[in-house]
């Protein structure tokens, strides 16, 4: 069950990455809606992906990618997508924390 619980915790990586790029576009107002959709497709995507691949290797644990066994190689491609997803969050983080808000001249 250790995939499961990686699974959930690059699913939730790749949700506050898009609540906190949605956040730092809306202050810096850079936000574009057609991005965010992009986003948010991508976030779609790569769920069903990675969920797909943890059931594979949950229920069907003898299925063989080449010599690797499924179960093997899992964790690992969780593991590398929960390193660049944990990386991006910090880097948007960091520069969230950095910005001055200031109250807006248009009322």
């Amino acid at each position: 069950m250790e995939e499961l619980k990686l699974f959930i915790v690059l699913v939730l990586l790749m949700s506050i990455n898009t609540v906190a790029g949605t956040a730092y576009a809306n202050i810096t107002k850079v936000f574009n809606k057609d991005i965010f959709k992009q986003g948010l497709w991508k976030l779609f995507a790569l769920a069903l992906c990675f969920g797909g691949l943890t059931i594979i290797a949950v229920y069907s644990p003898d299925v063989q990618i080449g010599d690797i066994n499924a179960v093997d190689l899992l964790p690992l491609i969780l593991y590398l997508g929960i390193a660049l997803y944990g990386a991006k969050v910090a880097t948007i983080m960091k520069s969230l924390i950095g910005i001055k808000v200031s109250e807006s001249t248009d009322k």
